[in-house]
């Protein structure tokens, strides 16, 4: 095997990014898999990542000037790190993940998350015995889902659906941590890419939806309507408004992610038009 460098980043500079998609591009052909990387996530967050440089996210392996490893680890709160990964298919069961891998422990344990989280898509057996081998235990299960139709009801609204501004914020930071346990990534930021919705009716906030647009397929996520009005089908609503908005931008697809054990809401994406297209299976690390 030839030289072997890894290189430790706060975040991915066009350099690096282009080739981690090139590398992407390569295991997802040879593997057939989705691979949860947020690459251009994490182009539109640089200005926000960077604000922590003593974090280390970004572990690239190079065999003399080619990348041949990734690692990173994402981080929407202190608290909880997701790491994903992928190695070249000429270069595996050589040692190259491990070596990242234990550059990605090192940096957790420095950080104290309090929980550590590896992905991998269902169909990645090399990815899952790797995962195994580490002693991370099985967590949760994830659908991604696309839809290519954003086909909106016709039907009256009950609801509307506006982009949030900054005296939403409170309310937004409220729910989210109702509904995730803590407040998103950008819960202080009004952005273009990324548009938190607020569901209004009768002159209050009854829930929020989020749409990220820094990809070719809007990404659905953040989405959640208060307790005591769910079950009226105001969710169903507030996800084909938003549909509508995104083809109103030009866009002919969407993409989201849910519980496989979320069942109402697997029921209601199907329902919108949302098909299957991988399982991400989530494994815990014990510390």
């Amino acid at each position: 095997m030839n030289n072997t460098t890894i290189l430790s980043l706060n975040i991915l500079g066009e350099k690096e990014i282009k080739e981690v998609k090139a590398l992407e591009s390569i295991c997802r052909a040879h593997d057939n898999i989705h691979l949860k990387l947020e690459l251009d996530f994490k182009n539109e967050a640089a200005e926000l990542l960077s604000k922590n440089p003593e974090n280390i996210n970004e572990f690239l392996c190079y065999a003399d000037d080619s990348l041949i490893g990734y690692a990173s680890i994402l981080s929407f709160n202190p608290k909880e790190a997701e790491v994903t990964g992928m190695v070249h298919p000429d270069f595996r069961r050589q040692g190259i993940f491990t070596e990242l891998f234990a550059e990605v422990e090192k940096e957790c344990r420095r950080r104290e998350f309090e929980s550590v989280l590896l992905l991998a898509d269902r169909r990645a057996a090399s990815g899952k015995e790797f995962i195994l081998k580490s002693g991370a235990k099985y967590k949760t299960s994830e659908y991604q889902m696309k839809n290519e139709s954003l086909q909106q009801d016709a039907g009256n609204m009950e609801i509307s659906l506006k982009p949030a501004c900054r005296d939403d914020l409170p309310e937004v930071r409220r729910q989210d941590k109702m509904y995730f346990g803590s407040g998103e990534l950008f819960e202080d930021e009004i952005s273009e890419n990324f548009v938190t919705y607020v569901i209004w009716r009768e002159g209050a906030i009854i829930g929020k939806i989020k749409v990220d647009y820094t990809e070719d397929m809007p990404y659905i996520g953040g989405f959640g309507i208060l307790p005591e009005h769910r079950g009226k089908g105001y969710g169903r609503q507030a996800l084909s408004m938003a549909l509508g908005i995104i083809k109103q931008r030009g866009y002919t697809k969407a993409q989201l992610e849910v519980e496989c054990a979320n069942e109402r809401a697997l029921n209601l994406y199907i329902s919108c038009g949302f098909i299957e297209t991988s399982v991400m299976d989530y494994y815990s690390l014990e510390s």
